[in-house]
């Protein structure tokens, strides 16, 4: 019994075009973040620690940082390791608790969920996907 097989171009393509929407969706919602004033005002209003406007706005860079290279490096990890990585039980396993962990703080400690939709949804879905490939018979 085989243990695994290898990505078609197509499952190769949907997947790397899912993550490409995430990473937009995540982009434009740190972006709309940062860049608010009155959701920057309103943060600094309700904190109790003293931060300044730059620490705000370098904060959410390195939040952002740590949310987009997780779906960089799978997009990585699934383009070079097309053809050399089996798809089994391990591989879906890293996807899955990579997205899971993303959702985890996606849901419970970002405080900007209302305007994060979009990208909760486009995870959910690659997680869905990835869970159920399976191989492509010719």
């Amino acid at each position: 019994m085989k243990k695994g097989f290898n990505l078609s171009f197509k499952q190769l393509v949907i997947i790397l075009t899912i993550i490409f929407f995430v990473i937009s969706s995540e982009s434009v919602n740190f972006l709309y973040i940062t860049k608010n004033t009155e959701y920057m005002n309103n943060f600094l209003k309700t904190t109790d620690i003293l931060i300044t406007k730059d620490t705000y706005i370098l904060a959410n860079m390195i939040t952002y940082f740590f949310v987009v290279i997780n779906y960089v490096i799978l997009a990585l990890f699934t383009y070079i390791g097309r053809n050399k990585i089996k798809v089994g039980v391990v591989y879906k396993a890293v996807y899955f608790f990579i997205i899971l962990f993303t959702l985890i703080y996606e849901i419970f400690l970002n405080k900007a969920i209302y305007i994060n939709y979009v990208a909760i949804i486009l995870q959910i879905v690659l997680m869905i996907y990835v869970i159920n490939l399976k191989e492509k018979r010719s």
